[in-house]
């Protein structure tokens, strides 16, 4: 783009970042990247990432293009919201165009690999044992990696969901396969599918946080609660509910720490926006 100026723009992110009487740690905090990365773009020597922009438009209470443009116009050439229009569906195609690339890298070369370590597996087992046996646990957790590769390159808006989904329902089958091949009955339902359903469900909570919220104090915040609610105090239940745990002191001052750590970071969160 020719109206990209590494000067002019960072001397426009400066004269901002100063006119909200911010440090350069301090915007790097509410967008994300190192001081020493802001350092550099007031310097000149480089300019924001591409997916940097929409978010320092926003801080900043300026357009995508000003920041561009590298200065703030009264009357712009181009209508402001148009302009961002354009840059936020380049944004689009970039991401689009990036996947393509990794899903053709991952198609080529990974899924190739992981069949032939089913296969490796499956040829030396029958050479040493005459018979399947112990070769269904590696290629059962191969067959789940695979299943997640898969569901991973899905050109879907709901990826992340579709993804836990899979890994969720892979695991119920390996499990079963497990409990059928060791001859042991009784823990799948019980004891097994609850702790898995737990562990995937906050999982999925932990990335949805890191795609959804910016300030790293509140993504602390709640991954410590998550972790209090959700491993904790969800997964003891269920191997209390088994006879297989009983509540330890140890088990309250953990709880404790978690949820005090989670206060902490959210008085942070809440003092470093002001």
């Amino acid at each position: 783009m020719q109206n990209m100026n590494e000067q002019k723009t960072g001397s426009l992110i400066r004269q901002l970042r100063l006119k909200e009487g911010w440090t350069q740690k301090e915007l790097g905090s509410k967008i994300g990247i190192s001081d020493k990365a802001i350092s550099k773009w007031e310097r000149g020597l480089s300019f924001p990432d591409i997916t940097l922009l929409p978010r320092l438009a926003d801080v900043f209470h300026v357009t995508v293009g000003e920041i561009i443009s590298g200065q703030q116009l009264s009357e712009p050439a181009l209508d402001p919201e148009v302009f961002d229009s354009v840059v936020a569906d380049t944004l689009v195609y970039s991401k689009r165009d990036t996947f393509s690339k990794g899903k053709r890298i991952f198609c080529l070369i990974f899924i190739p690999l992981l069949l032939t370590a089913m296969l490796i597996c499956a040829i030396i087992n029958l050479a040493v044992n005459h018979q399947l046996s112990w070769a269904y646990y590696p290629i059962g957790a191969l067959l789940i990696v695979l299943s997640l590769t898969l569901a991973l390159l899905l050109p879907h808006a709901h990826r992340l969901e579709i993804l836990m989904g899979t890994l969720e329902f892979s695991l119920m089958i390996y499990l079963a396969m497990i409990e059928k091949l060791s001859g042991t009955q009784g823990w799948l339902i019980s004891l097994a599918l609850p702790i898995s359903l737990v562990s995937v469900v906050c999982l999925y909570l932990l990335l949805k946080l890191l795609m959804i919220l910016k300030r790293k104090w509140q993504i602390l915040s709640y991954s410590m609660l998550i972790l209090a609610l959700g491993p904790l105090l969800s997964i003891n239940q269920i191997l209390r509910l088994n006879g297989l745990r009983h509540t330890l002191i140890s088990d309250w001052i953990l709880l404790g720490c978690l949820l005090g750590a989670a206060l902490l970071f959210y008085f942070i969160d809440l003092a470093t926006r002001r």
